[in-house]
């Protein structure tokens, strides 16, 4: 933890959030080591310890680039009912994944768990063949337009 915070607070790694989807874009250098961490039971992170983006950034949609790998992630926070402040309701990453592995030149194959999923994510199995720019593109415009898919609000949730 102690490293990927000295990481982000000296500019190695960079946060850029884009606020109207609730969403920091982390940029790790492509030959910067992957600092892993873990949250909560056995699941684990890789890039930078989830605690330090935590700590950095209020968005609670994360998107890793790291080379040609972008994992991407709801906060936990977003399982919940949180209190403090509103938060923007958990969209269904799936259909972007398969849009992600047909569009890929390589044998690249993106997968999404359910949003009902503690922290669900969108990851590529092996190094992307799309640009950081056009995966980011992507990530933004389905957070704009997909209809929200878990509301822990919701009556019976």
């Amino acid at each position: 933890m102690t490293a990927s915070e000295k990481a982000i607070a000296n500019g190695v790694v960079t946060i850029e959030e884009v606020p109207e989807v609730g969403l920091a874009v982390v940029t790790i250098p492509e030959l910067e080591p992957s600092r892993r961490g873990h949250r909560f039971a056995g699941e684990f992170f890789e890039g930078v310890h989830p605690m330090a983006l935590n700590n950095s950034t209020d968005c609670l949609r994360l998107l890793i680039v790291h080379g040609r790998r972008y994992p991407f992630v709801d906060r936990y926070e977003t399982w919940v009912q949180f209190r403090s402040r509103l938060t923007l309701r958990r969209v269904d990453m799936r259909p972007l994944a398969a849009r992600l592995s047909e569009d890929e030149t390589g044998s690249a194959t993106w997968t999404a768990s359910a949003p009902g999923s503690l922290t669900p994510t969108l990851r590529v199995v092996e190094d992307s063949s799309l640009a950081p720019d056009v995966v980011r593109a992507m990530v933004v415009s389905h957070l704009r337009i997909a209809p929200a898919a878990w509301d822990p609000y919701a009556d019976g949730s």
